[in-house]
């Protein structure tokens, strides 16, 4: 499994996953381009032979808090959603101490 940040060629592809699972209760296309901007090297993809998944995070300016705005796999892979999360908690500039998420039931 290959963890990598967003680019704008993923963008189709990471907008399709998010409709599969939620259809128009999701992020629009449109806000995943800005989180592009936003979430630079916290917007990452995750691929095993195909775009796979996807997350979206954020960590406050003084590394001691991050947030999973989205985590989302095409099949239900448990290793992408790991593989995810530990990117996010190793970045090198942060000690993150606490991850907030927020999760939605359908």
């Amino acid at each position: 499994m290959n963890i990598r940040p967003a680019t704008l060629d993923d963008l189709a592809a990471i907008y399709e996953i998010e409709f599969q699972e939620y259809n128009h209760r999701g992020y629009d296309f449109v806000t995943f381009r800005q989180f592009l901007d936003i979430f630079e090297g916290t917007f990452l993809v995750a691929e095993e032979n195909t775009k796979t998944g996807f997350t979206v995070s954020a960590i406050s300016n003084n590394c001691r808090d991050g947030w999973v705005l989205s985590l989302l796999v095409r099949q239900k892979i448990q290793s992408a959603n790991e593989s995810c999360l530990q990117v996010i908690l190793l970045q090198p500039e942060c000690t993150i101490t606490i991850i907030i998420m927020t999760i939605t039931a359908l």
